[in-house]
């Protein structure tokens, strides 16, 4: 009793203060406890959105469920990964932090060499006929591989910062990058000829995509989504509020909509022709890290670094599932001719899942 007499002499903050902060505290108890977050319990307009990532999974996805070859050893941990589907066949392309590049198809092995003068490779894409790895990384080059031989066909220079991001156009004729700079590059894929220096943004360009031969969208740290009319230079439209830093970039069939993530986990998608925001998909609680849209631009697949990956009807925004990657982060996803949705993991893990169409 004496130490209770103590304390309640030599404090000063009132009786009714302590149960205030005691109803406080119990407020925010069961706020964490329900998963409650104040920024992301409304959007721009008040309108409530998902605290978090949806629960439920759609039954044929789960019972379709299968894991594919690691495409390099356990143990190592993805820098950068890119995905496609050549004749049927998952064609991967891995790379780590070691500076070591690995493409197989179908689990074999078609290539494994150290480049980019040991430093991590920061991004990767496969051209559509999935004969061509683009690679860039921190020694600020790129790196044209030939899947057919097996060998490095160009070597690229122009950036002076690390890479962030690659593109292949459809058609294989073009290819687009970016680096920790403001400007974005477009060469010529047969000779390597830097055919156009594309400025626009206000901060670091973290990802491109092209919709056709002649368009192309970049995403930018500043929070804009620039499309660019390549042969000209010059910018056809400037969207904005897709959220905060843009991470990633995906154009639908024909280049008719346009899929953007950032790194709140805000997913957009826009009229690449009108620039108008058609769905805005606010499920995600982490940085957007793959997106994905099937052959008819009918289903969308999303991920982001906390490992979910989500599934929507791209037409409506309807949430139409969720489940966990392979791995501790999605790094990359591709949909195949059949509907199949393909997931790689950070540390090399593949899997895969039959949607049906």
């Amino acid at each position: 009793m004496k130490q209770a007499t103590d304390i309640r002499a030599t404090s000063w903050v009132p009786v009714w203060l302590w149960g205030a902060l005691g109803v406080v505290a119990a407020l925010v108890i069961v706020a964490v406890w329900h998963g409650y977050d104040p920024a992301r319990s409304t959007d721009s307009a008040g309108v409530a959105t998902p605290a978090a990532v949806d629960a439920s999974i759609i039954p044929a996805v789960a019972a379709a469920h299968s894991a594919l070859p690691r495409p390099f050893p356990p143990g190592v941990t993805a820098t950068a990964s890119a995905l496609t589907v050549r004749d049927g066949a998952s064609v991967v392309g891995s790379a780590s932090a070691d500076g070591m590049v690995r493409v197989s198809v179908e689990g074999k092995q078609l290539i494994s060499v150290m480049a980019h003068h040991g430093l991590p490779v920061t991004a990767m894409a496969i051209s559509s006929d999935g004969r061509t790895v683009l690679s860039g990384g921190g020694d600020s080059e790129l790196r044209v591989w030939d899947l057919q031989s097996g060998t490095e066909r160009l070597n690229l220079r122009g950036h002076e910062h690390p890479i962030t991001a690659v593109a292949v156009s459809a058609d294989g004729a073009t290819f687009a990058s970016a680096a920790q700079e403001t400007r974005i590059m477009v060469w010529d894929a047969s000779t390597g000829k830097l055919i156009a220096v594309l400025s626009g943004h206000s901060d670091f360009v973290n990802d491109v995509a092209f919709a056709d031969e002649g368009r192309l969208a970049s995403a930018g740290t500043d929070g804009k989504i620039l499309v660019w009319d390549v042969g000209t230079g010059s910018i056809q439209r400037t969207l904005s509020g897709a959220g905060t830093a843009v991470s990633k970039l995906s154009f639908g069939a024909e280049g008719k909509t346009l899929v953007s993530g950032s790194e709140d986990g805000t997913v957009v998608i826009w009229n690449a022709s009108t620039g108008r925001e058609q769905h805005r998909l606010a499920t995600h609680r982490a940085t957007i890290s793959a997106l994905a849209l099937n052959a008819n631009g009918t289903r969308l697949a999303t991920a982001s670094t906390d490992n979910q990956v989500v599934l929507w009807d791209s037409s409506s925004g309807e949430l139409l599932g969720s489940f966990a990657g392979p791995d501790a982060s999605v790094a990359s996803l591709s949909f195949d001719a059949t509907g199949n949705l393909l997931i790689g993991g950070s540390s090399g893990s593949l899997a895969q899942w039959n949607l049906g169409r």
